[in-house]
C-alpha cells in the first residue's frame, strides 16, 4: 500500500507459521542517529504520498535499476535512508538491494538470528516485565 510501521507482534498468532528473522546493530554517532531519526519522520510524514513499489521489487529480481518518485519497497526504502544519512555506502543503487544485500556489510552486527515468534519472547515480551 504505502509506508507501514511493522509489529512484530502482529504475527505472533497460532495460525501463522513462523518465519526467519534477524536483527542488526550498527553504531553510529548521535548526530548520524538524529538524521536517521528526522529522515523516517520526514517519510512517515508524508505517507499518504508513498506507495509500495511491487515494480521496483520485480525489477531489483530481474537486476534492472527503476527509481519511481514516492515509490519504493522495504530493502530499497532501508538502504536509500542508510545511504543519504551516510551510514553505508552502497556498491549499488539502493533500488537493487534486497534485506541480504544490507545484511552483508561488515559495518554490521548481528546481534539475533532466529524465528520472529523467537525475537518476540526475546525483546519484546522480556521488555514488557
Amino acid at each position: 500500500k504505502g509506508y507501514l510501521v511493522e509489529s512484530i507482534t502482529r504475527y505472533e498468532k497460532p495460525d501463522r507459521p513462523s518465519f526467519p528473522c534477524a536483527l542488526y546493530e550498527i553504531i553510529v554517532t548521535d548526530e548520524v542517529y538524529e538524521q536517521v531519526k528526522k529522515m523516517v519522520h520526514d517519510y512517515k510524514a508524508q505517507k499518504s504520498t508513498l506507495k509500495y513499489s511491487t515494480l521496483g521489487l520485480i525489477m531489483c529480481f530481474l537486476r534492472i535499476p527503476l527509481k519511481r518518485k514516492n515509490r519504493y519497497f522495504c530493502s530499497h526504502f532501508v538502504a536509500e535512508v542508510l545511504h543519504k544519512c551516510k551510514v553505508l555506502k552502497l556498491k549499488k543503487r539502493s533500488t537493487l538491494y534486497f534485506p541480504k544485500d544490507i545484511s552483508k556489510h561488515k559495518e554490521l552486527k548481528l546481534i539475533f538470528t532466529g524465528t520472529h515468534l523467537s525475537f518476540v519472547e526475546k525483546f519484546v515480551k522480556s521488555s514488557k516485565k
